[in-house]
């Protein structure tokens, strides 16, 4: 009776290390391919809201240099936050393994809240036509842009290695379709 439980024993503990063995064996590439997968798209997301960022930076600034300018056409435009406030609540930027890509992303996010707050304060100076504000608020909006632009472009170069998804606007939003046409041209010539 003895040999019976050493050798039920020996066989289902080598069945048992078998299983795991298989289990490990099957698993673990799919996992590590899904989690890269994930990585790649919520990089691809966030580049290419920093290619859009970076057009609009450049567009604010050429049109705030002109002398009492209306960006009326501008003002919907916004910089973009809405890829960083997803990867942040979802735990990415955290896990970003590159430091100074992580200080710069995070400082894009605060220099982008500023420059939205200054270029509100213009929106509203023009609306209000406040002439005595206005000269103040196009060189402080002005020069608020140019450090988001600054940062956006010390990005950039970090992110060559990343992919932009395709998007496909077929006309939803035609006021944004020259953007993504942009993010979509400087993509490719790179």
């Amino acid at each position: 009776m003895n040999e019976f439980w050493i050798n039920f024993l020996a066989n289902i503990s080598a069945d048992t290390l078998l299983a795991i063995a298989i289990y490990i064996i099957v698993t673990q590439p799919s996992e590590r391919q899904k989690q890269k997968r994930n990585r790649n798209q919520s990089m691809g997301l966030l580049k290419a809201e920093i290619l859009v960022n970076h057009h609009r930076a450049k567009d604010y600034i050429k049109t705030l240099s002109v002398l009492k300018s209306d960006i009326s056409e501008l003002f919907p435009l916004r910089f973009s936050r809405g890829a960083w406030n997803a990867l942040k609540d979802s735990g990415f930027l955290a896990s970003i393994e590159n430091p100074i890509l992580s200080y710069l992303i995070f400082r894009m996010n605060e220099s982008s809240l500023v420059a939205n707050k200054d270029l509100r304060r213009y929106e509203i100076a023009i609306i209000d036509k406040n002439e005595y504000n206005l000269d103040k608020l196009t060189n402080i909006a002005i020069n608020d842009t140019k450090s988001m632009l600054t940062i956006l472009e010390r990005i950039i170069p970090m992110l060559d290695y990343v992919k932009v998804p395709a998007v496909e606007f077929e006309g939803l939003f035609p006021e944004r379709e020259e953007e993504v046409t942009v993010a979509n041209q400087v993509e490719s010539d790179q």
